[in-house]
């Protein structure tokens, strides 16, 4: 029975710990390495750890000297695990108890590379029930031209329609041997954000085998105190940064025109996000405006096809691109809108 090795960082998540370690000790599938990452917790993470310790030899620890993020963190994993395959889990959420055992059964009956599949959802506002298919594309041949540009986002008028592959890095079950020995590990969060993104596209053209399962396994739960929730307007300045190293850096970006249009699809949904972050922190319509003029940003969406999109979407980043956003209560409607 294949081992899987689950890569759990941690920092000041006390409260959820046990939660999570309850998933993962009752799963139906045994043969697991249990590695929590210790990103230097001031709180009782560590206390809570040990005794996880003592109660599974399953469970491994292996901690930092000083706090080095959610990414550095992942690549310590990396760095330490032994199992066939290994995934990610953030220690504020929890697996369902047969994940283990459904992704290694597809992941070896399909002979994958790496399994994607879907997250559910727990305590988030305004969120909407997921309605999974349960079914499994697999992708054996030119996976540069199928499953990247998936990765890369949508095109206009397919927003909404799900033509799209997740990339977030909790949604991947990845052979070891093919992370290994593609020698790609995670960027800092802290010198660029969305992590994840630039390590899908890195990785996924390198692969043979790819499965995409339309099944929740993974439970994101809301978190108020973490780094996906704490909005700071500075997030603006990392978004241009961000934006900026892709149309530099990245190939598959700038392979061809659907690709770039796709990669910026992803990018105005990833703007629209920030606004609605904005708005509900608080921020200063006038402080918004003042980001939103970025040359990046104006760049962005100067050649995109905005009339492709669906309604709602169109009067958005009409109104975004104008830079007239002053009706705060019409724009609060259309963000709260998919």
């Amino acid at each position: 029975m294949d081992k899987i090795s689950i890569i759990i960082p941690v920092y000041n998540t006390c409260n959820y710990l046990e939660r999570c370690f309850d998933s993962l000790k009752n799963q139906t599938h045994k043969n697991l390495e249990i590695i929590f990452v210790n990103d230097n917790s001031t709180d009782e993470s560590l206390t809570f750890l040990k005794r996880f310790l003592y109660e599974d030899s399953r469970v491994k620890i292996l901690s930092h000297d000083v706090n080095k993020g959610l990414s550095e963190s992942r690549n310590t994993g990396i760095d330490n695990c032994t199992g066939e395959y290994l995934m990610y889990l953030d220690s504020d959420d929890y697996l369902k108890l047969n994940a283990c055992e459904k992704l290694i059964e597809k992941a070896n009956e399909f002979k994958l590379d790496l399994l994607l599949f879907q997250y559910d959802m727990e305590g988030w506002p305004n969120k909407k029930a997921i309605h999974f298919t349960n079914t499994l594309d697999v992708y054996t041949t030119n996976i540069i031209n199928t499953v990247a540009p998936l990765i890369l986002g949508e095109l206009p008028e397919e927003i909404g329609q799900k033509k799209k592959i997740g990339f977030g890095a909790c949604s991947f079950f990845i052979k070891r041997r093919c992370l290994i020995n593609s020698k790609i590990r995670y960027i800092s969060e802290r010198s660029l954000i969305y992590e994840d993104y630039v390590f899908a596209i890195n990785f996924i053209p390198k692969l043979k085998r790819i499965g995409v399962l339309d099944t929740g396994l993974y439970v994101y739960c809301h978190n108020a105190e973490s780094l996906t929730n704490n909005f700071n307007v500075k997030n603006f300045k990392k978004f241009s940064k961000f934006v900026e190293y892709i149309i530099r850096n990245e190939k598959l970006v700038n392979t061809n025109t659907e690709n770039n249009l796709r990669f910026k699809t992803t990018m105005l949904n990833y703007l629209r996000n920030l606004i609605l972050q904005a708005y509900d922190s608080n921020i200063s319509i006038f402080e918004i405006k003042k980001q939103l003029s970025e040359r990046v940003i104006r760049d962005l969406m100067k050649d995109y096809p905005i009339k492709k999109m669906n309604k709602k979407n169109r009067i958005f980043f009409k109104l975004i691109y104008k830079n007239k956003i002053g009706n705060l209560i019409l724009l609060k409607s259309l963000l709260k809108i998919k």
